[in-house]
């Protein structure tokens, strides 16, 4: 097939990728943070507050890497930078964040379209594959949530990996090689998960670059990727080390950790065909999958990698989109679990590309006709453009985000928490309750419902309850400075002065720099000694 007249073909694809992204991206200025990671990360962030200085970018380079911070998810420099240069132009604005986010999605879009060309030679099939990136409903999670940017960032840093690559593989030498270096370290800076980078690169050697042949050649490509695979391993141990820090690291049982690996590949792949139960978070399945769903899932798995296996000599695109797909979700499938989810949209953002290159390539082969070809590709961009711009309305804000996770998923205690959290923010005092209680019926052992179970019973006048309620907080979380405060406070409301001063103690040795704890304990008993400055 004659290839296009470039220019033309480029200034369309940027006018369409604008127009599709305008399409369904155009009501999130007035989008809001989310109660789930955006208020420690963006919200209340005190780095962001000057936009950027020398002191915030000071804290961007080494924040996890000399020291924790809990205002960044690991060592990730240039995405907080990112955020710092939000807050610098926009100030701590939830729409222009969002804004910022979608149109890095929209130029990642236009960058996977040139670097698969640069590497294929094939332009259109690369530009339907950069339209079903840009429009696929699970990319709308890190498109939209502000905390995910860090997946958006390392994307474009990743595709310029490709593009460089490219140019390495045509014209290999010191100068190629030392551009394709930086722009993996962009990639790792803005997210560990670009850990599977040099992997990626080598399917490309085999297809469609065509550099893996013998023996020889074969180990001087690995042996060209050793650096990257030296700086993906430092990058992965600073990361683990962070989420150690925070205390997301899991405690599945391993048999949890890989069924639930292998229900959420499977899953991840259905939803590629047919995203309708997509939300902000899945719980963990725990090891409550049934036999026969787990059967059915493997049973799917492995002929879909017997089929790519099979079209190795013949259509080795299809192969390798399938190991693409397969190592890119590797890091973030469960095994060494992260968090409390079971899988998230976002991390189908890049791995979800193979599959893309897989299916239009050969679509590309099977279906003869260009007018066919091409027609198919536009419906198909287009209805998922329409599930996108409806899973958009979902990410409005907390209420909106976790009602719809509620309504798709079931005992699902992070949606039940973090709705009442807006709930009780807003008002809905009662309605806040009863998420709690349901969050907590799920799982019992959690501080933070405790803890708004206490200041939700508080605000409702219900002392007694709201006592309880912190107590249980503080066995759960000794070292809560705020819990203890707030039982001493409604101790000594209730009469029980006595009982309220071990608990302002208490948390004025948690906190001695906050003066509320120290001034209510001088109040009880004037003789306490002052609050430390």
């Amino acid at each position: 097939m004659s290839q296009p007249n470039q220019p033309r073909a480029k200034a369309l694809l940027i006018f369409l990728v604008a127009v599709l992204a305008l399409a369904i991206f155009h009501p999130i200025g007035g989008y809001a943070f989310l109660n789930w990671d955006d208020d420690i990360y963006l919200q209340t962030n005190p780095h962001l507050r000057h936009g950027i200085t020398a002191e915030s970018m000071e804290w961007a380079f080494t924040a996890n890497l000399t020291h924790f911070s809990k205002y960044a998810e690991y060592w990730a420099p240039i995405t907080l930078i990112t955020r710092l240069a939000d807050a610098q132009f926009f100030g701590i604005s939830p729409g222009a964040m969002h804004i910022t986010s979608v149109v890095l999605h929209s130029l990642n879009a236009v960058l996977l379209a040139f670097a698969l060309h640069s590497l294929t030679g094939a332009w259109w099939r690369s530009w339907v594959v950069a339209l079903l990136f840009l429009v696929h409903p699970q990319n709308v999670e890190p498109a939209l949530w502000l905390s995910a940017r860090k997946d958006v960032v390392a994307a474009t840093f990743f595709f310029l990996t490709l593009l460089a690559y490219a140019r390495f593989a045509r014209a290999p030498g010191r100068g190629t090689y030392f551009i394709l270096i930086i722009a993996f370290i962009g990639a790792l800076m803005a997210k560990p998960m670009a850990v599977t980078v040099p992997v990626l690169l080598l399917l490309l050697d085999v297809w469609p670059l065509k550099r893996w042949q013998d023996r020889a050649t074969n180990l001087r490509l690995l042996a060209e990727k050793l650096p990257l695979f030296i700086l993906a391993g430092m990058a992965a141990a600073l990361a683990v080390v962070a989420q150690v820090d925070v205390g997301a690291m899991g405690s599945h049982t391993w048999s949890a950790r890989l069924t639930n690996a292998l229900y959420a590949t499977a899953t991840y792949l259905r939803r590629t065909v047919w995203p309708d139960d997509l939300c902000i978070f899945y719980p963990h399945t725990d090891g409550t999958l049934s036999v026969a769903l787990l059967t059915g899932c493997a049973a799917l798995l492995l002929a879909l990698t017997a089929f790519a296996v099979s079209q190795m000599r013949r259509r080795p695109v299809v192969a390798v989109g399938w190991l693409w797909f397969l190592a890119g979700l590797a890091p973030v499938i469960g095994l060494v679990q992260v968090g409390r989810q079971s899988m998230a949209d976002r991390y189908f953002y890049t791995p979800g590309i193979g599959l893309f290159i897989a299916v239009v390539w050969l679509g590309s082969a099977v279906i003869r006709s260009q007018a066919a070809r091409r027609g198919l590709a536009a419906l198909t961009v287009l209805l998922l453009a329409g599930v996108s711009a409806v899973q958009v309305q979902h990410w409005k804000d907390s209420g909106t985000a976790f009602s719809r996770a509620l309504k798709v998923t079931r005992y699902n205690y992070i949606a039940h928490g973090s709705l009442a959290t807006h709930l009780f923010a807003n008002g809905s005092t009662e309605s806040a309750k009863d998420h709690i209680l349901q969050s907590l019926s799920i799982e019992p052992l959690q501080f933070t419902q405790w803890n708004n179970l206490g200041a939700v019973e508080s605000a409702l006048g219900r002392k007694p309850a709201a006592i309880h309620a912190y107590e249980r907080a503080i066995l759960l979380d000794p070292k809560s400075a705020k819990a203890h405060f707030h039982l001493g406070r409604l101790l000594a409301d209730s009469g029980r002065k006595e009982d309220a001063i071990p608990a302002l103690h208490r948390a004025t040795e948690l906190a001695p720099r906050w003066p509320d704890p120290a001034n209510l304990l001088r109040e009880l008993r004037p003789s306490a000694p002052p609050a430390s400055p």
